[in-house]
């Protein structure tokens, strides 16, 4: 029985630096391109979008619950905007 739990650990280890290094890049990817459009006098969305991304990713690699929240706050945040524009 103990084997099993040790199995679905290690391929939730493995799903989870996955998915926190797609965020990782995502987040960097946003952060780099919202300080552009900030410097260009845009929105400011994108770079906070993508600062809240990359701590979702962090707390992703560290196995926190937390990573769901702050990434539901972007998903939200995103809709919203949207929405709004």
């Amino acid at each position: 029985m103990s084997k099993s739990n040790g199995r679905s650990s290690g391929a939730l280890d493995v799903w989870c630096w996955l998915l926190g290094l797609v965020l990782l890049l995502t987040g960097l990817f946003f952060v780099i391109g919202g300080a552009k459009l900030v410097s260009l006098g845009g929105s400011a969305y994108f770079l906070a979008a993508g600062i809240v991304t990359v701590l979702a990713a962090i707390q992703l690699f560290r196995r926190r619950a937390t990573a769901v929240p702050l990434y539901a706050l972007v998903l939200i945040g995103t809709l919203a905007w949207a929405w709004a524009d």
